[in-house]
């Protein structure tokens, strides 16, 4: 168990999602982005698509939940889809709000 949590401590330190999306212009706050543009700042950045997930908070507030980045079982990073992960599942794709503090 405690390989396990050394390893995601590792991948994370290795994977910094929250430099390469600054590095693309998206920042934590108020602003709305399409799900696309988080896709494509991280795809861009190590060449493999994440797995973006979003909670719906009323009708009109969609907040990122989660970027998951997929490895196969040597630790190699792949696409999400040959994982069999969905790209994306938010229903608001095009109105995705990205939280400073966790909700």
């Amino acid at each position: 168990m405690k390989e396990y949590f050394q390893t995601a401590l590792y991948l994370n330190a290795k994977y910094k999602l929250c430099e390469v999306l600054e590095k693309a212009g998206i920042t934590p706050g108020t602003k709305v982005y399409k799900s696309s543009d988080f896709v494509n700042a991280i795809t861009e950045a190590y060449g493999k698509e994440p797995k973006i997930t979003c909670k719906s908070i009323s009708e009109s507030d969609t907040l990122l939940n989660d970027i998951r980045l997929c490895f196969d079982k040597s630790l190699t990073l792949i696409d999400c889809s040959e994982a069999g992960l969905n790209e994306v599942s938010c229903e608001n794709e095009d109105s995705v709000k990205y939280p400073d503090k966790v909700i």
